[in-house]
């Protein structure tokens, strides 16, 4: 796991590429979410204790959720049509390299899994693909690279 913030410059594309899987996280433009999080923070800081214990069934419920997929993962088949879906999405993308094809796999069954299925369906590759596609996808020296979750479903329609 490693941040960074894009005003103090960009990885090289080579480094980028040894990522798995890149977040972007911007600020919260909605005010009712942003008011929630401050009042979530201001009950935090005045009883830490209390606040943890509020949340504590919700985690537990994840804490059990996750075990239960990590137990699971290694029985989500990859069929070959995910293969060619997948394989197709790289080519598509013109990613470099095999480690976009093998991280968008491994993401995949990881979402399966966490869905209790063991069998990858469209949803799991369309939902998990951007984080492994997104930091690969190159530009030109003044553009911004590009990516739309609807060319990806289109792609991945023609294979799953």
């Amino acid at each position: 796991i490693g941040s960074m913030n894009p005003e103090e410059g960009t990885l090289r594309p080579q480094l980028m590429d040894r990522f798995g899987m890149c977040v972007e996280i911007s600020t919260e433009s909605d005010p009712n979410i942003k008011i929630e999080v401050i009042k979530r923070r201001l009950a935090f800081d005045a009883d830490p204790a209390g606040f943890m214990a509020e949340c504590l069934k919700e985690t537990n419920d994840l804490r059990e959720r996750i075990a239960k997929a990590k137990a699971l993962v290694n029985k989500v088949k990859v069929t070959d049509k995910v293969l060619l879906a997948i394989a197709m999405v790289s080519v598509h993308y013109k990613m470099e390299g095999h480690r976009a094809d093998i991280a968008m796999i491994r993401a995949a069954k990881a979402n399966a899994a966490l869905e209790g299925r063991e069998e990858i369906t469209f949803k799991d590759i369309s939902t998990t693909a951007p984080l492994i596609l997104r930091h690969r996808i190159k530009s030109g020296p003044f553009e911004e690279a590009s990516f739309r979750q609807s060319e990806l479903d289109n792609v991945l329609r023609g294979y799953i």
